[in-house]
């Protein structure tokens, strides 16, 4: 904070330390934005996790053209110059990283490559096909490029943390303050896995989870014949009320940890409530095929379920205050499918 502070001269330090300081005039400003509790949770330190497959192939970087050269735009070199300068006076290594999926050709690594040996400093450049392969991800599933999903990030973290280990002897360091975050870190690979499951017991399985409130509404029929193993998953979330023969039948359900909501019949169905200790309204509907067939899954006014046959599953993240998946199971056919 006290470089900052010398370097920016603008920058009061005390303030700091002193937020009362810092935020006294904070009231003047304030707009309805900064009274959206969703916005105050940040259990991964300000990171979102992105679930998301990334493309099929990479095509790496391969150099070509040793005499190639570009120019840093002026903000940006004077910016690095600093960086630099300031690492070399308090003694911290500084490694230049390009990320695969940045925009790289001959003349952006000559520049970095040039700089990086001026400076007597380090250049890792993961577009590169070496340093590329060198990761070990493999895609789709495990994104590194451009903004990277969460196995992505974890293969990449781990191929970092190697180079570290291994050229400036760096270990693992225990630190209380991230470890009482492990719980979030958890959580989002499960979710992870639950957004890339198509198998319908499977998914069942992964929603009995106390963080999840999950809204399920069928729209024209659900009442084809269920295994075994689903109506005890069912049984197991808490749900009573079996689809097995309800024909053209509506039927609705809310789980939560405050207990289970549950409605069926032939007439069309509506229930509005709120939820996360009044923090969210929703309202879900329901109606078979002989009153036309409907379903909708409404959270603070937004609509989430696909409104398609069959049970239709909505999934709201507690933890992370969140709708992260929407996906219909048609029971006659056996297909799953999941909202882009």
């Amino acid at each position: 904070v006290h470089d900052i502070c010398t370097i920016d001269e603008g920058q009061d330090e005390l303030s700091y330390y002193l937020t009362n300081l810092r935020y006294h005039e904070r009231w003047k400003v304030l707009t309805i934005d900064d009274y959206d509790t969703s916005m105050q949770r940040a259990p991964l330190k300000g990171f979102a996790p992105l679930y998301e497959n990334g493309p099929e192939t990479y095509e790496a970087f391969v150099p070509s053209d040793a005499e190639a050269m570009t120019e840093f735009d002026e903000h940006m070199g004077v910016y690095l110059d600093r960086i630099t300068e300031l690492c070399r006076e308090k003694g911290i290594r500084l490694i230049l990283i390009d990320l695969p999926g940045n925009q790289m050709n001959d003349s952006i690594n000559n520049l970095l490559t040039s700089y990086a040996s001026e400076h007597g400093i380090e250049y890792l450049n993961y577009c590169e096909e070496n340093l590329y392969r060198s990761i070990g991800a493999s895609l789709p599933e495990e994104n590194v490029t451009a903004h990277a999903n969460l196995p992505g990030a974890l293969k990449f973290s781990d191929a970092i943390g190697k180079y570290l280990s291994e050229t400036a002897g760096i270990q693992p360091v225990h630190d209380e303050q991230y470890e009482s975050c492990s719980v979030y870190h958890e959580h989002a690979v499960r979710n992870d896995l639950l957004k890339k499951t198509d198998d319908y017991e499977t998914y069942l399985s992964l929603l009995n989870d106390p963080a999840y409130t999950v809204f399920i509404s069928v729209s024209e029929d659900a009442g084809a014949d269920q295994s075994d193993r689903i109506r005890q998953l069912w049984s197991e979330l808490g749900l009573s009320v079996s689809l097995q023969g309800m024909y053209e039948t509506g039927y609705t359900a809310v789980i939560s940890d405050e207990g289970v909501y549950e409605e069926s019949g032939s007439s069309f169905l509506s229930h509005t409530a709120q939820f996360m200790n009044r923090h969210h309204t929703y309202t879900i509907e329901s109606a078979g095929r002989s009153v036309g067939s409907w379903s909708s899954v409404r959270i603070d006014s937004t609509e989430y379920s696909q409104g398609t046959p069959g049970i239709n599953i909505v999934v709201f993240d507690e933890m992370f205050s969140k709708v992260i998946d929407s996906v219909t199971y048609e029971t006659y056919t056996g297909t799953f499918t999941r909202a882009e």
